[in-house]
């Protein structure tokens, strides 16, 4: 078994969609804790991808093809092995209402990019931004 900490922050009447990557064959929600002041964010740069262009070093995630994908290209001061990147997603996907709130996870080592992608949008800063990247 397998247990993730992920900092998230919720806003009022608008979904979330929590992502985790694993091998599992199951995996849930078990543990709410509200917390009124939330984790510092990771200090970061970013730059937003252009799915069709070279800069996305073919790292276009599979899913992406049917509902669009908003990417950047990140680099945090610090490391850190499993960080959660929250964005704001505007539009509508599948039976998912927009605007609603995603949250996926990355490792993120100091001084190196990589790559994030929101699922469900197509322009980056447009479609989606990111409202924050925690440790965790």
């Amino acid at each position: 078994m397998r247990t993730d900490t992920r900092t998230v922050v919720l806003t009022s009447g608008t979904p979330l969609i929590l992502t985790e990557q694993g091998s599992e064959e199951w995996g849930g929600i078990r543990d709410v804790t509200c917390f009124t002041a939330p984790d510092q964010p990771v200090a970061l740069t970013r730059t937003p991808l252009d799915s069709d262009d070279e800069d996305a070093d073919g790292s276009w995630p599979d899913g992406c093809v049917d509902y669009g994908c908003a990417g950047w290209e990140v680099t945090a001061d610090t490391s850190c092995a499993s960080a959660t990147v929250q964005f704001s997603v505007d539009e509508e996907v599948a039976q998912v209402t927009g605007p609603h709130d995603l949250v996926v996870t990355t490792a993120l080592h100091a001084g190196e990019p990589v790559d994030v992608w929101a699922g469900g949008a197509w322009m980056p800063d447009e479609d989606a931004r990111i409202t924050r990247v925690t440790c965790g």
